[in-house]
């Protein structure tokens, strides 16, 4: 695979892999009640948005060479010291639902808020999943240690 090997199965995202990352995007659009027209050329330009650009990273999942899951992190600098940490989407396939592909993102995002000093790491719930992996999926945050904060208001335009 590319150069960018953190540890098994994790792998440091290059251009080379935009297409498992917008065959990922697909499958989430698909399995998402967000309503939108899928647009391929917009999905690479948001991956290349954090594939080795500073403050931001994106890590791959995978086992057996097979597309597990990403998870795009970015620091921002507001207005402290120190940077806030944004895991801005995690995404695990369906195939790799079930194996440890989420808890390793969340530990690989755990170590990077800390390696880049960030006050916090936040992450929303918003993917409009059906009950049961809505359900799963809020599961999965409150034993990784995230906590609610506060409510995620939309309004359709």
């Amino acid at each position: 695979h590319n150069s960018g090997f953190i540890h098994a199965p994790l792998w440091l995202a290059v251009l080379d892999d935009l297409p498992a990352l917008v065959a990922a995007a697909v499958e989430a659009n698909e399995e998402s009640a967000l309503v939108g027209e899928f647009s391929q050329p917009a999905a690479e330009d948001y991956y290349k948005y954090f594939i080795g650009q500073d403050g931001r990273e994106t890590v791959i999942a995978e086992q057996d060479g097979a597309f597990l899951g990403a998870i795009l992190l970015a620091a921002s600098w507001e207005y402290w010291t120190r940077p806030m940490g944004y895991i801005c989407k995690i995404w695990v396939t369906k195939a790799g639902r079930r194996t440890r592909a989420a808890r390793d993102l969340f530990a690989y995002a755990d170590a990077w808020s800390v390696r880049n000093d960030c006050l916090a790491l936040y992450v929303t719930s918003t993917a409009e999943l059906n009950a049961k992996e809505q359900r799963l999926f809020e599961n999965l945050l409150s034993r990784s240690g995230y906590s609610p904060v506060g409510q995620t208001f939309k309004k359709g335009v």
